[in-house]
């Protein structure tokens, strides 16, 4: 028999990270109700604008500037804010009510009494909440993208993601799946030129350096012990407890330039989840309302600035002297 593989699958850390997700909003509600505000604000007015930027871009391959999509962020910036926020409201509310019922079930006698009458309700909302789970865990994705294909509000971008979800969901878990395997793809190509970059540099620069860190490691350097040598799966780690004074200022400020890097292989996660799942919000919407791919919101262009009253006095006498120079052909076959 083969050995033991103790890998784990992909399935095993997702679940992970929603038993994670779980344990910091029981145990640090507090924490994990301000960290995700934040991120949700901050998420609404970048996030919209780097939607905005795929939707007209996969439409009409246009290509706006970063400040014209930051001025439609914010002029969609409740849009964008509310849009997760209603469904989780409405789950809370359920909640709370179907919480009051069972406080009514407590009551001796009369409680139970009303309670059983009255559980069918209470399964109906149940079958509501899960509804709108669902709806909110697949249709989520597809929020954003309806504001910036559509310019609407927050209750067409709900309406939109849960029907779409719901009217093809086979070509909804169909297209997630493909872009899914499309984005790792080309994440580890991503990783693999960061990896590449910080290896370059830490190896040649290492080559110029000697001593400093043979308490470390046999062949340990100054720079293992400022920047430990990075891997493919771990491009920066702290070495903090092998270094004082100077050494440790110099650590942080290489930290900084390696988490730069590391930053913008973290932002091409973000804008490729905004740009596949506005590719899926059009390739839904082509299915299940037949629009054109084309078809996208546009904000109405500034009327022309009427002209001045110099300019039209200059015009009105140059309009004369065009008279005047323009003869009849007749008159002059006269002449």
């Amino acid at each position: 028999l083969a050995p033991k593989d103790d890998s784990r699958g992909l399935l095993f850390f997702m679940l992970m990270s929603a038993e994670g997700f779980r344990w910091l909003i029981m145990e640090h509600w507090f924490f994990a109700g301000t960290f995700l505000l934040w991120s949700l604000i901050v998420w609404s007015f970048l996030g919209g604008a780097i939607y905005r930027i795929a939707a007209l871009h996969f439409a009409r391959e246009e290509k706006i500037s970063m400040f014209q999509a930051l001025r439609f962020s914010q002029q969609k910036f409740l849009s964008f804010f509310s849009a997760p926020l209603v469904p989780i409201v409405v789950i809370l509310g359920v909640g709370v009510l179907l919480m009051i019922g069972g406080f009514i079930g407590s009551i001796p006698f009369v409680g139970s009494l009303l309670m059983g009458i009255l559980f069918g309700v209470a399964i109906l909302m149940g079958i509501g909440v899960a509804f709108m789970l669902i709806g909110l865990i697949a249709g989520a994705p597809l929020m954003y993208p309806t504001i910036a294909v559509e310019g609407s509000d927050s209750f067409d971008a709900i309406s939109r993601s849960f029907s779409y979800v719901f009217a093809r969901p086979f070509r909804t878990i169909l297209y997630g799946v493909v872009a899914a395997v499309y984005g790792a793809v080309t994440y580890l190509f991503v990783r693999l030129f960061a990896y590449l970059a910080l290896g370059s540099a830490h190896c040649f620069v290492k080559w110029g350096i000697w001593g400093g860190g043979s308490p470390m490691a046999q062949n340990a350097d100054k720079l293992d012990v400022l920047w430990p040598r990075p891997t493919f799966w771990s491009l920066y780690q702290w070495n903090g407890a092998a270094m004082g004074g100077w050494d440790k200022i110099c650590a942080i400020l290489i930290g900084i330039w390696v988490l730069i890097v590391v930053g913008l292989l973290a932002s091409y996660v973000l804008t490729f989840f905004a740009s596949a799942s506005t590719s899926i919000y059009y390739i839904l919407r082509r299915r299940v309302d037949a629009t054109d791919l084309d078809d996208v919101y546009v904000e109405e262009e500034e009327e022309p600035a009427l002209p001045s009253e110099s300019s039209a006095e200059e015009t009105s006498a140059e309009e004369p002297k065009e008279d005047a120079s323009a003869e009849d052909p007749g008159e002059e076959e006269q002449k």
